[in-house]
């Protein structure tokens, strides 16, 4: 799904419950590129709304590997939840994205969502984290640029083997960056 640059609006009609903008799930979901939008949860009225929202995107590692999807150029504001999530989703890459003024975290990774890269994002201010990731082992987070969250601005939550390094981080309202449990971070 490719837009043409921040022109090209997808808005959440009114909501309460939960809902996902764009969606992709499945275990056979590979090579999903979303680039180039300007997503708005500004109708969200309670639940939880994600702006994108990969479930199973992407599996294996080293020659099994199949790879995931690329989320990149997308802006997302306003929403009731995470701006991007990803659950149990492997090789994904996600770039150039701007999030604001979010609820829940920018950007969300869990339950063994492994080996994805999550660079050169600008996310600014949010009630909840900036890029919060649980769960999940060998990511790379590298290159973004995070203020005026009202949490942390990077969570490593009881994952592993993650490389967190050349970002910049200011003006949250608790820690830069938080690494508890695991190891090799």
């Amino acid at each position: 799904l490719a837009g043409a640059g921040t022109g090209t609006i997808i808005q959440l009609d009114v909501a309460a419950g939960t809902d996902n903008l764009i969606e992709a799930t499945g275990a056979s979901r590979t090579g999903q590129i979303i680039s180039d939008l300007a997503l708005d949860g500004s109708l969200g009225t309670g639940g939880s709304q994600v702006g994108i929202y990969f479930d199973s995107v992407g599996a294996g590692t080293g020659g099994s590997a199949r790879q995931g999807g690329r989320i990149e150029n997308v802006t997302a504001t306003d929403f009731v939840g995470n701006s991007i999530s990803l659950n149990a989703s492997l090789n994904n890459t996600i770039t150039g994205n701007t999030a604001t003024n979010n609820t829940g975290a920018a950007i969300y990774l869990s339950a063994s969502s492994n080996n994805n890269t999550i660079t050169n994002n600008k996310i600014q201010g949010g009630t909840s984290k900036g890029i919060e990731i649980v769960d999940t082992s060998y990511n790379i987070i590298t290159g973004n640029t995070i203020e005026g969250m009202s949490q942390t601005g990077i969570l490593v939550y009881n994952s592993y083997n993650t490389v967190v390094s050349g970002n910049v981080i200011s003006a949250n309202d608790d820690h830069g960056i938080n690494v508890t449990y695991g190891s090799n971070n």
